[in-house]
Order: structure tokens, then sequence, then C-alpha cells
């Protein structure tokens, strides 16, 4: 015990070199700062923007229609699978419909507005 010193970090130990984990801890800090100045940046750049350019309105997302139509009604016939599942747990009693949370029931309000996009793609 005569080599150790006690208030000594085990950094220091080896020659006043970090080890590896304190330098990639220092590179993720420096990366956060870099990433929060830029996103402060950002919104100053952005704000400079909107004073500057006259506000239109925002793009709507591309219509559904867009994409291959066997592919958008496998993806449908996928969330009527998850509906009806849905709903047979409720009618077998595993769930209430007072216990569901909000996604299951805007899951279960939109089963008709899905059976609709079927019937238009003509399936």
């Amino acid at each position: 015990m005569a080599g150790l010193s006690l208030g000594k970090p085990a950094a220091l130990a080896k020659g006043g070199q970090k080890t590896k984990n304190q330098i990639k801890n220092d590179k993720k800090k420096a990366a956060a700062l870099k990433k929060k100045l830029a996103a402060a940046d950002g919104l100053l750049e952005a704000e400079d923007a909107e004073a500057a350019a006259p506000t239109s309105a925002p793009t709507p997302p591309a219509p559904a229609a867009a994409t291959d139509p066997a592919k958008r009604a496998k993806n449908l016939r996928k969330k009527l699978k998850g509906i009806d599942a849905l709903q047979a747990k409720i009618d077998g009693g595993e769930l209430a419909e007072a216990n569901l949370d909000a996604d299951q029931k805007k899951k279960l309000a939109g089963k008709a507005d899905i059976l609709a996009e079927l019937e238009q793609l003509g399936i």
C-alpha cells in the first residue's frame, strides 16, 4: 500500500492520461453541445426567415393513393385484422371498453374509414 495515494483519481495514475470511457464521454458531451448550439442557430435563422418571407400554408402529406394499391390494400387489411383482434378481446371479456386507452379507441373508431378505403381500392 505504500505506492497508492487515496486522493488521486485513477486517470491520473497512468501519467495524467484520460481513460477510454472519459474520452468517449467527453466526445458525447461535445457532440451534444454542438447539436444544441446548431439547434439554437437554426432556431434563430428560422425566426429571421419567417420574418422576411410571407407565411404560406404547409404542404399537405402525399395522398395514400400515390403508393401501390396492392401494397396499400395489404396495409389496410393488416390494420383491419388488428382492429378485429381488439374487438374480439372486448367481446370475449379480456378488455373492457371503459379501460381502453386513446390509441385503442382511435383504432376502433377508424374501422369504417379503413373499410371505405378498401372498397374504394376495389378490394
